[in-house]
């Protein structure tokens, strides 16, 4: 019986492991999961502008600035339901 040298059998597992991660990959992206991602822009109305400062702000300090313009919504809704309230109009 006859010994491979390391290099081949190394060189063979990390083939195969690409090719496994490939296949992974392409399956996570042809994976459809119903989730869907809308992005709307706004006017902002009454908007507080820039101000520089020389003094860096804190996280507390960044938060009381910021926390007015993030939204963050999120709606969970069965299509049967969903449906039924758009034909109904």
């Amino acid at each position: 019986m006859t010994r491979r040298p390391h290099r081949i059998i190394i060189a063979s597992l990390l083939a195969a492991a690409c090719l496994g991660a490939g296949g992974g990959a392409v399956a996570f992206a042809l994976h459809d999961n119903g989730t869907k991602t809308i992005v709307k822009q706004v006017t902002v109305h009454e908007a507080q502008p820039i101000a520089s400062s020389s003094a860096p702000l804190s996280v507390n300090q960044i938060y009381r600035k910021a926390f007015r313009g993030v939204v963050e919504i999120t709606v969970t809704s069965d299509r049967a339901t969903c449906a039924a309230c758009c034909t109904a109009a």
